[in-house]
């Protein structure tokens, strides 16, 4: 006989973290998609031509929007880990709870603690690329501020 209490109060952990995985996942996709218009603006800028010294620059920033990017991605397919170990350990947990598998309760337990870590892991890798995106910020600025300074450029410096 199953014990109704036990398996909704077993089932909700997966079902709140599920939830939480959901959000964080929607947030770096729409992150993502921001930097690949950040990208795709910078790259218009070249076509249209620019100063050697800003060329060098969207450079550098491109090369770090990228690397941001497969950070995200990255990120993303943890959180996706994640997500399935969550689904999965509802599902043992029904299993568990019918007496159809994992008679020992171990199984659910590693699958729940498999997710977070790699939940874990996606967040520090999205710490690493906030931490990319200030400095991307520092080298348009730095850019921005020394044209200021020499009186702006032209397409022939």
């Amino acid at each position: 006989m199953i014990d109704v209490t036990a398996f909704i109060t077993q089932s909700l952990s997966p079902a709140f973290v599920l939830s939480a995985l959901g959000l964080l996942t929607i947030s770096l996709h729409n992150r993502m998609l921001t930097i690949s218009s950040r990208i795709r603006g910078i790259n218009d800028e070249i076509r249209r031509g620019v100063s050697p010294t800003r060329f060098e620059n969207t450079q550098l920033q491109i090369r770090l929007l990228m690397e941001r990017v497969r950070y995200i991605r990255n990120s993303l397919f943890l959180l996706y880990g994640a997500m399935g170990l969550m689904v999965f350990t509802a599902i043992a947990i029904a299993l568990h709870e019918l007496g159809i598998f994992f008679p020992e309760f171990i199984v659910p337990v590693w699958a729940f603690l498999g997710g977070l870590v790699l939940m874990f892991i996606a967040l520090l890798m999205e710490a690493w690329a906030v931490i990319l995106n200030l400095r991307t910020l520092e080298l348009d600025t730095e850019y921005a501020l020394s044209t200021r300074k020499s009186g702006g450029e032209t397409m022939q410096e």
